[in-house]
């Protein structure tokens, strides 16, 4: 892709990994850590980003959206949070009527 279309950087790989996986984030299993991406004039960073592979060299990238797991993992935090908080209001609960019942 002409490097005349390039917009500005918008981010950059966080994490390489050729592993079977689903990671968060500016993953990829295909460019290194902190290989930079950018927008492209007149497109939406939702549906294409460009990927500089060399010095004036870039790849136009096609965005799939998110993982599936992504919805999973905020569910699976807000799970533990409410399980978390209920078991705290439980022991708070069962130490205020044991010290009653002692007294």
């Amino acid at each position: 892709m002409p490097s005349e279309e390039i917009d500005k950087k918008i981010g950059h790989v966080t994490k390489f990994s050729d592993e079977e996986g689903t990671y968060r984030g500016n993953f990829s299993n295909i460019y290194p850590k902190g290989t930079p991406y950018y927008s492209i004039i007149n497109t939406d960073p939702k549906d294409f980003i460009a990927i500089k592979t060399q010095e004036d060299i870039f790849v136009k990238a096609y965005n799939k959206g998110h993982y599936p797991n992504d919805e999973l993992v905020k569910k699976t935090i807000w799970m533990y949070f409410l399980l978390g908080t209920s078991v705290i209001v439980l022991l708070i609960i069962w130490i205020i009527k044991r010290k009653k019942a002692v007294l």
